[in-house]
């Protein structure tokens, strides 16, 4: 019997490439520009590009909307769309951190200098607040922007990893739920926590991902070898299939729309999954 383990473990793995590919769907794709490589994409379809200290808004169509800039604060360091009617810049060179509304007017800003003294990442949370991951204290942070305190905060990451030397790669999050990629001992990880900061789960992946997008329960990867895994965060069920499209090197998931970014083309896929 033992001998027909690795061929069942083929056959379900197999299994599971066929039925996800049968649910993915091609809707239509849209030709990019040269200045639209780096790109971000929000829930309605709208584009983003950062170019240095600018950042455009683009429609689904590829049409210019608007634009926000201020070169006093240098190059815009990370963006957040969780909200996509106030998208959030920071600029890591002054600790600032701007809320701007859906025509990349600038609403509120925060320095985060009179709290932090050099956060790694931002990434936005529910409730006027946003996780911060804080290098000095090695956790994840939620921070409310109306109080001007942390409100909750995370284990210590080299504590419940047993690794004093575990590095932080990324950090994203939805309303109710954050996660951290990191590396550890040689091999990457991805930590879930909910809203209050608790660890839910430690997933091992399967490499270094070249991009992950993350949409209410869903995660999807991607892979250097264009494998896709995605993993329902309910569940923690993961499924996998490789990329339609050769040379992906962006992905964007919001449930049931995948966008899958090539150098010059970004494609529209239906994923149909219960």
């Amino acid at each position: 019997m033992k001998g027909w383990r690795p061929f069942l473990s083929f056959f379900l793995c197999a299994l599971s490439f066929f039925s996800l590919a049968q649910e993915l769907t091609l809707v239509k794709s849209h030709p990019l520009k040269v200045n639209e490589k780096e790109l971000h994409l929000d829930q309605f379809g709208n584009r983003f590009i950062i170019l240095n200290n600018e950042l455009r808004k683009l429609d689904t169509k590829g049409s210019f909307v608007a634009s926000y800039s201020d070169p006093i604060q240098g190059n815009i360091t990370s963006l957040d769309l969780l909200n996509p009617l106030n998208p959030l810049i920071y600029y890591r060179s002054s600790n600032l951190l701007r809320v701007l509304d859906n025509r990349l007017n600038n609403l509120r800003e925060y320095n985060l200098s009179l709290n932090f003294q050099d956060p790694a990442f931002i990434t936005a949370a529910a409730e006027g607040s946003i996780w911060i991951y804080n290098q000095n204290t090695d956790q994840i942070q939620r921070y409310s922007l109306l109080e001007s305190r942390v409100i909750n905060s995370s284990p210590i990451f080299s504590q419940a990893l047993n690794d004093p030397e575990s590095e932080v790669l990324q950090l994203s999050s939805s309303y109710d739920r954050v996660l951290v990629q990191l590396k550890s001992k040689g091999s990457y990880f991805l930590l879930v926590f909910d809203a209050q900061g608790a660890l839910q789960r430690k997933l091992k992946l399967k490499d270094l991902p070249l991009a992950i997008s993350h949409f209410n329960q869903r995660l999807l990867l991607l892979y250097e070898n264009q494998l896709l895994e995605l993993i329902d965060l309910g569940s923690f069920q993961r499924l996998s299939l490789l990329s339609p499209q050769a040379q992906t090197k962006q992905i964007f998931y919001f449930h049931p729309r995948l966008y899958l970014q090539t150098d010059n083309q970004l494609f529209e896929y239906r994923l149909s999954l219960p």
